[in-house]
């Protein structure tokens, strides 16, 4: 902990941060504005997180560096885009989030006040309410739902957060089949779609989300 704290304030931590290269050019994870709460947005996207090479020790070391380095004492939200993101490539799983949530430092996890999950596909819902009440700390009573783009606007304002062009694509998807919000014909775009995809595909991350 104090390691990431020295980096953090040392403007020239360099070798810290050449650790992270790796993950960093995957742009899966970024800190933005502030939601409508007074709380820095980390952006996350899981169509960049390229989960099965990804080891989790080293996810979690970055997820603490990045926030103690760019957001040191601010209250913290989570913009997550799950659009595009397939269980095969994108999800570290609901298991080794638990992991790493309860890994980090408490007082992190404690400046952590909401998760704007956009997009959220049937799997994700159903394995998050089976499993929410077994996470630490009320992360699952932190998950916030956001069907449409336009839904994240009632608690972020515009501009404070940039949005991938292919989000915004599959918003309009959404409203040419108004049946996917209730799951009742398939998402192509969910976590759904990726079980005949990736069907015996192994993944390091194990349990998948």
């Amino acid at each position: 902990m104090d390691d990431f704290v020295n980096v953090a304030a040392d403007p020239h931590g360099n070798e810290e941060r050449d650790r992270f290269l790796d993950l960093e050019e995957l742009q899966f994870l970024s800190t933005e504005g502030i939601d409508k709460h007074g709380r820095r947005i980390l952006r996350i996207v899981g169509k960049f997180l390229h989960a099965p090479i990804i080891n989790r020790l080293h996810l979690k070391d970055y997820l603490i560096f990045k926030i103690l380095a760019e957001a040191p004492q601010e209250p913290l939200c989570i913009v997550y885009f799950h659009t595009d993101a397939n269980r095969a490539e994108n999800s570290p799983g609901i298991l080794n989030l638990r992991w790493i949530y309860e890994a980090v430092p408490q007082d992190l996890r404690q400046r952590l006040e909401a998760i704007y999950f956009v997009h959220p596909g049937a799997l994700s819902r159903m394995t998050l309410a089976m499993v929410g009440r077994f996470l630490s700390d009320g992360l699952y009573d932190k998950v916030k739902y956001v069907n449409r783009v336009e839904f994240l606007w009632d608690d972020v304002r515009k501009g404070q957060v940039e949005i991938p062009e292919f989000v915004f694509q599959h918003d309009k998807v959404l409203e040419e089949r108004p049946l996917m919000d209730y799951f009742i014909e398939p998402d192509p775009f969910s976590m759904l779609s990726s079980s005949s995809v990736g069907h015996g595909k192994p993944s390091r991350w194990g349990t998948i989300m």
